[in-house]
């Protein structure tokens, strides 16, 4: 197991953890951009159980909020 994980750092350049956990918040913002679904059915849908958790996660990625992000994205979208 040792070498899958040394040999998954040598390619993506990041522990698989790490690169797990930021493929589930991209797939989040596509939710949030594409979808009316709800932040917590969001959360829920990529793995988090606790909606906080999930906003503070999104946050530390993005620096915004998962609402942010969604707010700012549609503002986007009318211009």
């Amino acid at each position: 197991m040792h070498t899958f994980r040394k040999a998954f750092k040598e390619i993506y350049g990041k522990p698989i953890y790490q690169w797990y956990k930021e493929y589930r918040l991209e797939y989040s913002i596509g939710l949030l951009v594409n979808t009316n679904k709800s932040i917590i059915e969001i959360a829920n849908e990529v793995g988090y159980c606790n909606p906080s958790k999930y906003a503070a996660a999104f946050y530390q990625y993005t620096e915004m909020t998962p609402q942010q992000y969604r707010k700012l994205h549609l503002k986007m979208e009318q211009l």
